[in-house]
C-alpha cells in the first residue's frame, strides 16, 4: 500500500523528534508528502497572580505575555518540524491546528 500523505503530530515534548524522523523516513520510502500537525498549547497555566491583576495596562501586558509565549511556542515547533523534515528530501508543510 503506498502512502499519499502522512500526517505527524508535532508537540512540545522530548519524544517529539524521534516521532518526526520516522515521518520523515517514512514519507520518503513512500514518495508521501508530510504534514507536521501542532495543536497551539494554551499557556494560562494556573498562575494565581494573575487573579489579581487590575488596571487596563496591566491586563493588557498579562495578556500580550501570554499571547508571546505562545507565539514562542508556535515558532519553535514549526523549527524544529521543517528543519528535521527537509533532512529526508520529501515535501512537506506544517499546520497549526
Amino acid at each position: 500500500m503506498a502512502l499519499k500523505s502522512l500526517v505527524v503530530f508535532v508537540d512540545q515534548t522530548s519524544l517529539c523528534e524521534a516521532r518526526i524522523r520516522y515521518a520523515a523516513q517514512l514519507a520518503m520510502q513512500h514518495g508521501a508528502h508530510l504534514i507536521g500537525a501542532f495543536i497551539l498549547p494554551a499557556t494560562w497555566h494556573n498562575d494565581r497572580s494573575d487573579c489579581y491583576i487590575k488596571g487596563g495596562s496591566a491586563i493588557r501586558e498579562m495578556l500580550e505575555r501570554h499571547s508571546v509565549a505562545e507565539r514562542q511556542a508556535l515558532l519553535d515547533a514549526q523549527r524544529r518540524f521543517e528543519t528535521l523534515a527537509a533532512k529526508h528530501g520529501s515535501s512537506f508543510e506544517f499546520r497549526v491546528i
